[in-house]
């Protein structure tokens, strides 16, 4: 992802406001995973754009232009998205693979006055996008985890560990 991408996600933190509608692009010929996701925010527009000749990402303002094969369809009442809707973005990620192909966007959305955030992940896979809703884990606490483990299909586990741990004792 070069430096103008960049800045665009940049503004989409910054400068975009609140999400307002968000339409997928298919290509007809595969209708079951979207090309690209537009997002419409209250001062913007942006668009986020798997790119079939390396598998890596875009994000563009610009407006798309389709062919008679593609269409847009409207997926703003739909989970995930439609838990961000009348939210801005936070935080923004670039993700990179393991081969470092920028081949990803995280995207936080939240109120300013709500701990509570929306995170959906948008990942470049086979020339076109998945969309994955990330949550967050609960009750990783130490104390939790030991509780668990003393639950009947663990409690084997647990006593040898503890006995373990009682031998190395002095």
């Amino acid at each position: 992802m070069d430096e103008s991408q960049l800045n665009l996600l940049r503004e989409m933190a910054y400068e975009a406001g609140e999400l307002k509608e968000v339409k997928y692009l298919f290509w007809m010929e595969c209708p079951y995973r979207p090309e690209a996701v537009v997002l419409s925010f209250r001062n913007r527009v942006f668009t986020i754009q798997a790119i079939a000749d390396d598998d890596t990402i875009a994000v563009t303002s610009e407006p798309l232009t389709i062919s008679e094969e593609q269409k847009f369809v409207s997926i703003t009442q739909s989970p995930p998205w439609s838990r961000a809707i009348g939210r801005a973005i936070r935080w923004v990620w670039n993700l990179k693979n393991q081969q470092e192909y920028p081949d990803g966007v995280q995207l936080s959305f939240a109120n300013p006055d709500s701990e509570e955030e929306i995170i959906i992940q948008l990942v470049t896979v086979a020339s076109f996008l998945n969309i994955y809703s990330v949550e967050e884990m609960q009750n990783i606490s130490y104390e939790h985890i030991r509780e668990l483990q003393k639950l009947p299909h663990n409690l084997a586990a647990l006593e040898a560990e503890e006995a373990v741990m009682n031998s190395s004792k002095p």
